[in-house]
């Protein structure tokens, strides 16, 4: 008994860790039920339609990919030229959303209906 009451469990963090997994099994399981579904079409086409959907969604991702390659180096310098600003507007945002909602001031709502 005195050990049971030393160490006492947590159930909501074991029902939370429970539900974690059935949710991690039930991602996991999508996945690989997608795969397998693409590789039965891949290994079993004869339609087709197959022969047709299959090079265009492939062109696709290489047309994205080459897209993302070719914005990859702009974007790197322009994270790098202004990414002090956004950060400080960014906390300059917080603060001041902060100040605003704790202010003793008249919220512009309440000044309006006091017209």
């Amino acid at each position: 008994m005195a050990q049971i009451l030393s160490q006492p469990v947590d159930f909501l963090s074991e029902r939370m860790l429970a539900q974690r997994r059935r949710w991690g099994l039930l991602f996991a399981g999508s996945w690989l039920g997608l795969g397998l579904a693409v590789l039965a079409l891949m290994m079993f086409k004869e339609s087709a339609i197959f022969d047709w959907v299959l090079p265009a969604f492939y062109e696709n991702i290489l047309v994205n990919l080459r897209l993302l390659l070719a914005l990859k180096t702009p974007l790197i310098m322009l994270w790098q030229e202004y990414s002090w600003q956004l950060t400080g507007m960014a906390v300059i945002m917080v603060v001041v959303r902060d100040f605003w909602l704790n202010s003793p001031l008249p919220q512009p709502e309440e000044a309006e209906q006091g017209l």
